[in-house]
């Protein structure tokens, strides 16, 4: 047997894996305030046909709106990563065709 090792010589495996993971997460507002008016000093004034009745209107604002939203965004990302090296390693005569 050890003519046979002789000629084929010691052989050595080496194997190193590593891996890695990682998430993330993100969470993002943004406010939004709004003001609205409509009809801002409008006049308006109309008379009937004969003259006789007179109809005058006068608004200073007819609608105000105001508004308030807060839109929210989320967001996740992950990610996995895996590595595998191997080394194979032999000594002898015969021992690089196996």
């Amino acid at each position: 047997m050890s003519i046979l090792s002789e000629l084929l010589g010691d052989s050595s495996s080496t194997t190193a894996e590593s891996s890695s993971d990682s998430s993330a997460t993100e969470v993002a507002a943004s406010p939004v305030l709004q003001f609205g008016a409509s009809d801002v000093a409008s006049f308006s004034s109309s008379e009937t046909d004969g003259g006789d009745a007179e109809s005058t209107s006068f608004t200073g604002l007819g609608d105000i709106g105001l508004g308030l939203g807060a839109p929210v965004m989320i967001g996740t990302s992950s990610s996995s990563e895996q590595t595998s090296v191997s080394d194979n390693d032999s000594d002898g005569l015969l021992g690089g065709l196996f």
